[in-house]
Order: C-alpha cells, then sequence, then structure tokens
C-alpha cells in the first residue's frame, strides 16, 4: 500500500507520509508552479486493492469512507490523506449501508445489525437488531433512525445504540416498503416512502404535520434519498417532481417538473438545489427565488453529480469522468478536466475538496486552483471546451 501526502501552499510544500503495516512510502512527484483554472492534488492514498474494486465514497464531517465491493472499509481523514483504521465490515454478500457518524461512533448498518467503530481507536462492538434494514440511516438527539421491512409494508425505527441488549425505542408503520435515506432536522426525523408519503415524526414519536397520519402525499414512489437544509425539505419523487416542504408543516414551498424518473438525491447547495433528471442533465434550482413551479436557473446536460462548490462554482462530474468548474449563476463551464480515469466520486457538501478514485484504490483528494501562483502536484489540466451548459 503506498500513500503520499502533499500539503500545498503558496511558495511552500511540504511533504508527510503515513503506511500500514507492510506499507511501502511513495515520495511527492516534483512540484511545480499551478496555472490557474486547473486542479492540483491535495494528497493521494494507493489503497494497491487486491480482488476488490472501490464501490463508494463517502464525505461525512473530518472523515473519508472507501467502500470496497468486498465490504472493506477504509477510514481516511479528509484533511491529511491518513489511514485510521481498515475494517472488514461484513460479507460480500450482506448489504453495506453508508456510515453514519456520531461524537464517538463509526456507525455502518447492514442488513440486520449495526457494526461500530471507535472514530479514534477503530474498537469494535456490534448491535444485532433483528429486523431487515432497508434503507440508509440518520443520527440525531441521540438515537439512529432507519427504514425496515415488514410484510407487505415498512416500519421506521429508532435506535439508542448506546442500549444494545434493547436497542429499539420506537417503531411506526408505514403502508409500503421504504428504500431512500431519512432526514433529521432539528428534533424530526423525515422519511419517504414507497406508498407515495413522506412522514414526519419527532425524536420522541410525536406528530410532527398537521395532516392525517403526519404525512404528505407525494403522488408517486419515493425511492431516492431524501435532502434537508434549514429552508425545506427536498423530496425527489419517480414521477419527475421534485417538491420543497416546510419543515414544519408540510405545505409546498416550490415544486420543479423533471422530464425523467427521479432516483438520484438532490443535493441542498449553498443557494440551489442540484437535482440529476435522466435524459436532460443536472439542473440547478434557486432554493430562494422563483416561481412556486421552478424552472431551472440552468441545465449541465452532461452533468450528472455533485461533487462540491465554493462560493462562486459548483464542481461536477460528467458522463465520461471529467470534472468540471461550473459558474453558478449562468451554468456557463469555466474550466474542465482531461483526465478521465476516476470512477468512484463522493458527493462533498462540507467545502470544495474533490474526492476521486479509480477502481483499484487510486485515490485522490483535489483542489481547485482558481489563481496562479500556487505550488505543488498538477493532476488535471484545463483543456478546450465544448458547449456543456445551456440556460
Amino acid at each position: 500500500m503506498k500513500h503520499h501526502l502533499l500539503t500545498l501552499l503558496i511558495g511552500l510544500t511540504i511533504a508527510a507520509g503515513g503506511c500500514m503495516s507492510g506499507a511501502e512510502y511513495q515520495p511527492p512527484a516534483e512540484p511545480v508552479s499551478i496555472p490557474a483554472r486547473s486542479f492540483m492534488k491535495q494528497w493521494s492514498y494507493d489503497l494497491n486493492l487486491r480482488g476488490e474494486r472501490v464501490a463508494a465514497l463517502y464525505a461525512r464531517e473530518d472523515v473519508l469512507t472507501v467502500q470496497t465491493t468486498q465490504n472493506n472499509v477504509y477510514i481516511i481523514a479528509r484533511d491529511s490523506g491518513t489511514l485510521r483504521f481498515v475494517k472488514d465490515v461484513t460479507t460480500r454478500n450482506d448489504r453495506l449501508f453508508p456510515p453514519v457518524l456520531t461524537d464517538q461512533w463509526i456507525i455502518f448498518p447492514t442488513h440486520t445489525a449495526l457494526k461500530l467503530y471507535d472514530r479514534r481507536t477503530g474498537s469494535e462492538e456490534t448491535i444485532n437488531v433483528d429486523v431487515s434494514i432497508s434503507t440508509p440511516a440518520v443520527y440525531g438527539d441521540e438515537r439512529l433512525y432507519f427504514g425496515t421491512d415488514h410484510g407487505n409494508g415498512g416500519r421506521i425505527i429508532a435506535v439508542d445504540p448506546e442500549s444494545p441488549l434493547s436497542p429499539i425505542v420506537w417503531r411506526v408503520m408505514t403502508e409500503g416498503a421504504m428504500s431512500a435515506a431519512p432526514v433529521f432536522h432539528t428534533d424530526v426525523v423525515y422519511f419517504g416512502g414507497q406508498d407515495d408519503h413522506v412522514y414526519a415524526v419527532s425524536s420522541s414519536r410525536g406528530q410532527v404535520w398537521a395532516m392525517e397520519g403526519s404525512r404528505f402525499d407525494a403522488r408517486g414512489k419515493i425511492e431516492a434519498d431524501l435532502a434537508i437544509d434549514d429552508f425545506a425539505l427536498y423530496v425527489p419523487v419517480v414521477n419527475g417532481v421534485l417538491y420543497a416542504l416546510d419543515r414544519s408543516t408540510g405545505k409546498v414551498k416550490w415544486q420543479f417538473f423533471g422530464e425523467g424518473q427521479l432516483r438520484t438525491p438532490p443535493v441542498a447547495g449553498q443557494q440551489f438545489v442540484f437535482q440529476y433528471v435522466p435524459g436532460t442533465g443536472l439542473v440547478a434550482i434557486d432554493k430562494i427565488r422563483g416561481e412556486f413551479t421552478r424552472s431551472p436557473r440552468w441545465v449541465l446536460r452532461d452533468g450528472v453529480q455533485f461533487l462540491s462548490e465554493d462560493r462562486d462554482r459548483v464542481y461536477v462530474r460528467t458522463q465520461d469522468n471529467q470534472i468540471v468548474a461550473v459558474n453558478k449563476e449562468n451554468g456557463e463551464v469555466v474550466f474542465r478536466s482531461q483526465r478521465n480515469d476516476f470512477r468512484v466520486f463522493a458527493t462533498n457538501t462540507i467545502d470544495s475538496t474533490i474526492y476521486a478514485a479509480t477502481l483499484d484504490g487510486n485515490l485522490y483528494a483535489i483542489t481547485p486552483v482558481l489563481q496562479p501562483g500556487q505550488v505543488g502536484e498538477l493532476v488535471l489540466m484545463e483543456t478546450e471546451l465544448g458547449p456543456l451548459a445551456s440556460r
């Protein structure tokens, strides 16, 4: 396993390495002057995978999690690229959901259990929940929430991870199965179901919305993860509608009609909600300003995934796995990479760092360069632009 780290400052380059047992240190490449409108490496880590591939990347708080096709996970510090620990969470054929972070734990739900790893030491605990977990989980008010399969319907489950002998605190019945990740805000958890409804339940199992059953009728199945921020709850529906709901009342603040089925999660950015629409591309919808039935501010026809953003630009993965920098206001592509060997990317709503990996485990943290004068290792150059964005 090879690890090299390059921390980049103007006029100063500092190299630092860390490794697992048996790892081989690889010195960084010769630093060069980085031109504006390009991308440079913040750090890289070669997982040197054998017999497995990278399946997913998750950026959560100060941690980057790499999940492989064998359900091994690598826990890496986002800022430095330092490997904290590696865990074989579950068998290859088991279902492994994205990680959930608490102050103490990194929690991985599997099909029937919760695997807890201490964020600092990697020490492990297992909680068997004796239910069939069907959704990713979310954490809030010292409880973990997820959906389960239950006959012809489903259940919303609240679990106390600090009570392993009797972890389930409460259950709420739904009329259909659930696959979408819930979200939590203040003291309320929100779920979307394949029974066409969005449910709002307080952390103490109380009703939140005045409507019957504390649920909103979305008039279509909800299979993609929900999103939430201080402004609204965002609900992607398979029938092509994206709703922005008032978190307190469940009433529609605005709606967007896509021309394709919405099966990927929206991303609530600083100013816009970004939603991939099959056959259309990545659309940017103004969260605050606009008509009740929103039209996109712009559409990136070749865009498929939000990667990160800064004040003026959003960084997007294209269909051919290039990275493009897009002007937030008008959707114009400012610059793009010519490298397209990365296959797995993280969605990062924390800062502007881009996390990408090759299938065999070559992991990069990439920083956009907006002004000339920085010194470091250039990994992605600007190339000639084509007509990718439309108003």
